[in-house]
This record gives structure tokens, C-alpha cells and sequence, in this order.
């Protein structure tokens, strides 16, 4: 998988984190409708966790379509569709990495934001995990600062 060229990992969440999301959006309704406070403000509370608890949901279901990730060692990637589409991209700066999750940010040049994809140790080899959290850490993203993909 992982070679001196290129890092190749999975995207997507994992069964866990799927449990976990939905164990936090339970345990904040219980704790909304546990609140000392009239039912009015409860139930409108309740209803706008509910519609972010959806919006999340589509939200991931809609990143899941890109399936693998290919980082080169300057800094350009491949997004692999499901499909096997390939998008070009860029490694952009503000990563966030753990021993668990990381959040990927990549520039996709057939569009104008940044697509955040979140990659899950479970779901990848160790040692290709461990590379891609050394290449963030170490700052890929950071070496393109001018032109048009530059930070402004």
C-alpha cells in the first residue's frame, strides 16, 4: 500500500464511530429534555438538535463517496471516488490528528473549497496510518503559500 512515493489509506468512519456519534446525540437530548426549563424551549431545542443530527448525517453519508486517498510526497493527492473516479487535489495546511481519527484537509482543483476527509486508523493498515501522521505532523500542506492555491 504505502510506498516512498505516494501513501495510499482509506477514508470514512468506522462502525464505532458511527455508535459513538449517535451515543453523544442521545445523551444530548436526554440531557436537553432533563433541563429545568419550560417544554416550549425543550421541545424547539430538541427538534434543532435533531435537524443538525440529520444534516450530519447526510453530510457523511455524502463524503463516503470518496473511497481512498493517495498522497504524494510533494504535497498533490488522489481522491478515489467508489466508482473509481479520480479527483486531483492539493494537501492544504490545518490538519488534526489523533492515534484514532485524523481529519485531512485536501484542495480538489475542480472545486473552490477545501473537502475535509476523515480517515480512521481501524479502517487502515498501521503502518500506512503512522506515515500519514507523520506526513501531517511533520506539515504537508504548508509548502504551497503563493499563486492561486496559496493562503491569502
Amino acid at each position: 500500500m504505502g510506498s516512498g512515493k505516494y501513501i495510499e489509506v482509506q477514508t470514512g468512519v468506522d462502525c464505532w464511530f458511527k455508535t459513538l456519534y449517535f451515543c453523544v446525540a442521545l445523551l444530548a437530548a436526554l440531557a436537553i429534555l432533563n433541563a429545568h426549563t419550560t417544554w416550549s424551549i425543550k421541545l424547539a431545542v430538541v427538534g434543532a438538535l435533531f435537524l443538525f443530527f440529520c444534516f450530519s448525517n447526510w453530510r457523511m453519508y455524502r463524503q463516503q463517496s470518496i473511497r481512498r486517498l493517495l498522497i504524494y510526497s510533494s504535497d498533490f493527492a488522489t481522491l478515489i471516488s467508489r466508482t473509481g473516479q479520480e479527483f486531483p487535489g492539493i494537501l492544504e495546511s490545518g490538519s488534526w490528528t489523533t492515534r484514532w481519527i485524523s481529519v485531512v484537509p485536501v484542495g480538489r482543483f475542480d472545486r473552490w473549497w477545501t473537502q475535509r476527509l476523515l480517515v480512521c486508523a481501524s479502517r487502515n493498515n498501521t503502518s500506512d496510518y503512522r506515515q500519514l501522521i507523520r506526513s501531517l505532523r511533520l506539515g504537508a500542506g504548508n509548502q504551497v503559500r503563493d499563486g492561486v492555491l496559496g493562503q491569502r
